[in-house]
C-alpha cells in the first residue's frame, strides 16, 4: 500500500550526488523508487548519474529540456512518481539513517489523517562537517496548529519531509512563481489538509553551500515572495478569533522582515538590513526579544562582531541591543 517516491533533483552537484543517491539506495524495510531529475547540469553531474545508475531497477533518470529551477524540477519528480508518498532529497543532501523512510512511512500507516511527516536534521558545511542541528521532540498535531507555527517560522526542511503525494498534487505542487519560498508555501498548503507529525530523530543531513542564494538577488523581490507566502498561509488559516488572527499576522510580517534582513546581513548590505529590522520592530514591537533579531541588529550596527561572539550567553545582548533600537535606522 505504501510506496515512496523519492524525488532527487540535481543541478551541478557532481561532488555530492553519488553519496546522496547511495544513501537513498541503502534504505531498508520500505518500498521506494528514485526519480532523479537533472536540471541541465554543466559540471558532469548528469553524465555521472547516467553512467552509474542508468540500469538500476529502482531508479529513473530524466533531464529537463531546459533549466526549470528548483520548483519546476520538484514538480517534475512529483508528476513522474508512482508512489502514495513523496519525499525530496536534493543532490547535496543525505539520508543518514537506513530506516529513515521506513520510520516516516510507519507514522502514515499507524496514524490516520496524516498528510506530512518531517524530522530532525543536521546542517553540514561543504566538507561534510556538522555545523548545526535542528531538534524538536516527537509530536503529532493538527495541520492548523502547524500552520500557525509556520507563519512565524519555517521550521520544516524541504529535504527529508514526506508528504501525501495525493495531497501535494491537489494543492498544485510547488509554486513556480515563488522560487525562494516554494517549499515553505507547500508545507503550509499541505498542512491545511490534515494532521502533521514530527519524528524527533536526526534522519537527514543538509549541506549549506555558499551562494545557495545569489548575492545579487533583489531584496525587494525576496521580500515580496516571503510576504506573499505568508498571505497565502493566512488565507487558509481557520481561526474564529479575529484578534488572534491580527496578532499572528503582525508576528508573521515581522518574521518576513527578519528573514530578508538576514539575507541582507549575509551579503553585507547592512543599511538595508537595519531598515528591515526597524520595520520588523514597528510591525511587532516585542520582536526585539527574539534572539535572531538581536544578533542581526547588532551585526548590522557593528560588523566586526563575530557570530561566535554573538552566541556567548554571558553577554547581555538583549540589554545592549535595546540601547541602540532608538537610533535612526539609516
Amino acid at each position: 500500500m505504501w510506496r515512496v517516491t523519492v524525488g532527487a533533483p540535481c543541478y551541478n552537484k557532481i561532488g555530492f550526488v553519488e553519496k546522496s543517491i547511495e544513501g537513498i539506495l541503502a534504505q531498508e524495510d520500505v518500498d521506494f523508487e528514485i526519480i532523479i531529475i537533472d536540471d541541465v547540469s554543466t559540471d558532469g553531474s548528469f553524465e555521472l548519474v547516467k553512467r552509474k545508475y542508468a540500469t538500476h531497477p529502482k531508479i529513473r533518470i530524466e533531464r529537463n529540456p531546459k533549466n526549470l529551477g528548483p520548483s519546476g524540477t520538484f514538480n517534475r519528480a512529483l508528476e513522474l512518481g508512482t508512489g502514495t508518498l513523496f519525499v525530496l532529497v536534493s543532490a547535496d543532501d543525505f539520508v543518514v539513517d537506513k530506516l529513515a523512510l521506513a520510520k516516516q512511512v510507519e507514522v502514515f500507516a499507524q496514524k490516520s489523517g496524516i498528510v506530512l511527516v518531517h524530522t530532525d536534521w543536521v546542517d553540514l558545511n561543504p566538507t561534510g562537517q556538522a555545523i548545526g542541528k535542528k531538534h524538536f521532540r516527537d509530536y503529532i498535531c493538527s495541520g492548523q496548529d502547524e500552520l500557525q507555527a509556520l507563519l512565524v517560522g519555517n521550521h520544516i526542511n524541504s529535504s527529508g519531509t514526506m508528504y501525501s503525494r495525493e495531497v501535494l498534487i491537489e494543492i498544485g505542487g510547488f509554486a513556480n512563481h515563488l522560487p525562494f519560498t516554494s517549499d515553505w508555501d507547500a508545507h503550509m498548503q499541505v498542512c491545511s489538509k490534515g494532521n502533521v507529525a514530527h519524528i524527533g530523530q536526526c534522519l537527514y543531513a543538509r549541506t549549506i553551500l555558499p551562494g545557495s542564494l545569489s548575492a545579487n538577488v533583489d531584496l525587494q523581490s525576496l521580500q515580496f515572495q516571503i510576504i506573499e507566502t505568508i498571505e497565502r498561509g493566512i488565507t487558509i488559516l481557520k481561526l474564529s478569533d479575529s484578534a488572534r488572527v491580527r496578532n499572528l499576522t503582525k508576528q508573521a510580517y515581522a518574521f518576513a522582515y527578519i528573514q530578508v534582513a538576514q539575507h541582507a546581513v549575509k551579503h553585507a548590505r547592512l543599511k538595508e538590513a537595519r531598515q528591515l529590522l526597524w520595520r520588523a520592530r514597528k510591525e511587532y514591537p516585542t520582536v526585539v526579544l527574539n534572539r535572531r533579531f538581536m544578533a542581526l541588529w547588532l551585526v548590522s550596527q557593528f560588523p566586526f562582531l563575530s557570530k561566535r561572539l554573538l552566541n556567548l550567553p554571558m553577554i547581555p545582548w538583549r540589554k545592549i541591543s535595546l540601547l541602540f533600537l532608538d537610533r535612526n535606522s539609516s
